[in-house]
């Protein structure tokens, strides 16, 4: 029986109970083990016509009889199968918006509403730069609700507190690393590229086997369905035993006199395992190309099935190990114990949630559900609670005594008209207060209409712009093309599925990063600049500063620089009977969507307040005229001119409907795609099936309401026929867009415009001049010669 308060770690296995006891030695802080217990069940649980149930409930009993759990936390374990485990990494992001993108990530990989789950998850890695996370790896880690509560219900049936609930493969991992991950090189010293070796960790158990493979820094976990149950089924099949008489001979192997033939009847289980392995083992290799796994250690008794070991070495190429030890735990006061000598592999889960229960484990996310968790503390609480009312209702029954003592002794006819005129004047006082403080709201009230109508003026037309600008940079079909024609793979078309935009303040942060990252990439134009700006872009760098200055008035300016992101997906991507679509996958974004965003334009109509700026610049053209000498001659005629008029300058494709503006004067900068996967598997998608048309007038009469974010799929050769419909196969590529987008001022914006316009002239005008003086020098050097 554990004397000392520590954490039981308890694993309800389907062969049999585990648990062990662990401490912190107060001298020195290293972790002691003082006591275990195991107990096998009668009946395997999953065997046909067994009451699981039943089984654990009277195993738990009989553990309780044998310890105390007074004054210990207690931590059980779940299988992984149970579970669901996705590493995820997010994009630089500011840190308080990592909860809510991986609540988004969670609906994205969760196929459950997330009400019926409970949700989890820790932060593994990444990197902070000011007050921008980068290259955060986030582990996910969810499980039904349902589930959680079906295994918590045979402890509460004996009375035993759960404190903590984890996921097998979790509690692995943090044994791994607290026994075989010591000597890791510091996060400053790790070099993505030249990363530590993996090792991989294999718990076999009755039904199924967990794998983890990690390397300190990353982990990644696989359930495989295979366990010692599956060998046991095997012998019986073919060697015609009984369940219990296989079970017997598998787990004493080594004494049998034909173990040939046992192995040969196990052989196809064997081979299955590995299969699964390997898979797993080539499916990480493809996720990191820098992997490389060092050796292989097994946990469970399933584990030492004899030749299991030499043929995994055999057929993985990798050394596999049998745990027979812990080193970095005290074991002196139970190692010498038969029965947990013999069973000391099956220990690793509790190890692990014995790591978790004392917080010195890696990962220490918790499955209890929070509503359990809160009555608790509520329960916790209920005597200090009541000992306080009682405190509090004692000192108000001596204060309210001590108030009516003084009270009598204030009670004389001599106070009374004193008393009377003070209540007349604070009576006066309190309408006054009370006046005045309606006159308050009544201002403030319409000081706040009056703002929110000055601020909502301008920003409507803002986001109307920005709506624009995505909707011209979106690829799209030529005009009058009938997209029903065309098959979807090639089509200008794409799916936008989410458009977000949140102020941003680390502009020049963001732009240094995703310029190293090789995420954003210069135009032409850019790449061959010498420094100079024109006026739009100056005007635009201007605008973009920090969204931490202030206005004039003392108050928070609003943010001036917006982070837009736009996610979406798109099917113009190669299928294996049609390999001509080009570009695909992330080439189409860049050439269709990036390159738009950065060398595109939009044609907008003229700002109304434009019409009164060119008048004002009419007159000041004309009072520099009066300025410079103009008059009356003397016979009293005008010797002036007729005044002149300031005409706005018009670039190519200027008209009635509108002038045209650059991406870079509509406040748009720095476009990249964030996320750039390879092309998803083929999917099969139901469209409209499209049947083949007999004539002309049938063919002019369709209309295409694809659009930008059309789905249709080709027909035979066109035809549209509404109840009918055809499942093709597509090649869907997911995409995430960024960019940096700074309102502009209508009116500001074409003043700027005007300006380059005319600086675009003056040097034209320049140029001109230029080679027309060296012609005629070239000429004037030419007659000289003739001459």
């Amino acid at each position: 029986m554990a004397q000392t308060a520590g954490v039981w770690g308890i694993d309800i296995g389907n062969c049999a109970l585990k648990a062990l006891h662990c401490y912190l030695n107060r001298e020195d802080g290293s972790l002691v083990a003082d006591a275990f217990d195991y107990i096998e069940y009668p009946n395997i649980l999953t065997e046909p016509d067994i009451e699981p149930g039943d089984l654990v409930h009277d195993a738990l009993t009989q553990f309780l009889s044998r310890n105390s759990i007074k004054g210990d936390k207690v931590a059980i374990s779940v299988a992984g199968k149970n579970g669901i485990t996705r590493f995820i990494k997010l994009p630089p992001v500011e840190p308080k918006r990592i909860p809510d993108l991986i609540k988004y990530e969670a609906k994205q990989v969760i196929p459950f509403d997330l009400k019926e789950v409970i949700l989890d998850y820790q932060r593994l890695g990444g990197e902070k730069m000011n007050d921008l996370a980068l290259e955060v790896d986030i582990g996910l880690f969810a499980m039904k609700r349902d589930v959680a509560y079906q295994l918590l219900e045979p402890f509460d049936d004996v009375h035993i507190p759960v404190d903590f609930v984890q996921l097998t493969p979790v509690t692995l991992y943090n044994t791994a690393m607290h026994e075989y991950m010591t000597n890791l090189p510091s996060p400053e010293e790790y070099d993505p590229e030249n990363p530590p070796p993996f090792i991989g960790f294999l718990s076999m158990g009755t039904d199924n086997t967990d794998l983890v493979l990690t390397n300190g820094f990353k982990i990644w976990v696989r359930d495989i369905p295979i366990g010692g149950n599956q060998f046991t089924k095997a012998l019986t099949t073919e060697m015609k035993l009984t369940f219990a008489k296989a079970e017997h001979l598998k787990r004493n192997a080594n004494a049998s006199t034909d173990k040939k033939a046992l192995f040969q009847s196990m052989r196809s289980v064997f081979s299955n395992f590995v299969d699964e392995i390997q898979r797993s083992i080539r499916y990480f290799i493809s996720l990191d190309r820098y992997a490389t796994i060092d050796k292989i250690v097994g946990f469970g008794n399933a584990i030492q099935l004899a030749g299991l070991r030499k043929y995994l070495e055999q057929n993985l190429g990798i050394t596999v190990e049998v745990a027979n030890d812990f080193n970095n735990v005290n074991l002196t006061e139970i190692k010498n114990n038969p029965s947990f000598t013999d069973n000391i592999r099956t220990f690793a889960v509790c190890y692990g949630l014995c790591l978790q229960g004392l917080g010195i484990a890696n990962l220490g996310t918790n499955f209890l559900p929070r509503e359990i968790v809160h009555a608790r503390i509520i329960n916790s609480k209920k005597p200090w609670m009541a000992t306080a009312a009682a405190l509090l209702l004692l000192g108000a029954t001596i204060s309210f005594g001590s108030h009516v003592s003084h009270w009598q002794t204030s009670q004389n006819s001599s106070f009374q008209s004193l008393v009377s005129q003070a209540k007349s004047i604070a009576s006066e006082v309190s309408s006054f207060n009370t006046q005045k403080e309606e006159e308050d709201k009544k201002f403030n009230e319409n000081k706040d209409i009056g703002n929110d109508l000055l601020a909502h003026a301008g920003r409507s037309v803002e986001w109307l712009e920005l709506m624009k600008v995505i909707d011209a940079a979106l690829p799209s079909d030529p005009a009058g093309t009938n997209v029903q024609d065309i098959p979807i793979q090639r089509r200008n078309q794409v799916q936008i599925e989410n458009i977000e935009a949140q102020p941003f303040g680390k502009v020049e942060l963001w732009k240094e990063y995703v310029t190293k990252a090789r995420y954003y990439k210069p135009n032409a134009s850019e790449q061959s600049a010498n420094g100079e700006e024109n006026a739009d872009s100056s005007s635009a760098e201007g605008q973009s500063g920090d969204s931490s200055d202030s206005s004039g008035d003392g108050e928070s300016a609003v943010p001036k620089t917006w982070l837009v992101q736009i996610t979406g997906f798109h099917y113009h991507n190669r299928l294996p009977d049609d390999k001509t679509v080009a570009p695909e996958g992330a080439n189409y974004v860049r050439e269709r969507i990036i390159k738009n965003l950065q060398e595109g334009r939009i044609k907008l109509a003229l700002p109304p307040t434009f019409a009164s700026w060119v008048e004002e610049q009419t007159v000041k053209m004309q009072n520099e005229e009066a300025e410079n000498g103009s008059g009356d001659s003397e016979d009293g005629e005008s010797s002036s001119p007729k005044p002149k008029k300031f005409t706005p300058r018009k670039a190519e494709g200027d008209d009635k409907e509108g002038v045209w503006y650059t991406m870079e004067q509509m406040g748009v900068s720095y476009p990249v795609l964030i996320e750039a996967p390879g092309i998803c598997e083929i999917k099969e998608v139901i469209v409209p099936l499209y049947e083949e048309r007999n004539n002309e007038s049938a063919a002019s009469s369709k209309v295409s309401d694809a659009g930008r974010g059309g789905a249709e799929a080709e027909g035979p050769t066109g035809g549209v026929e509404s109840n009918k419909s055809k499942t093709v196969k597509l090649n869907k590529y997911p995409f995430i867009i960024q960019f940096l987008w700074t309102p502009t001022d209508p009116l500001q914006r074409e003043i700027n415009r005007q300006a380059t316009l005319e600086e675009m002239e003056r040097l034209a005008k320049e140029k001109a001049e230029q080679e027309a003086a060296q012609k005629a020098e070239e000429e004037e050097s030419a007659d000289d010669s003739t001459n």
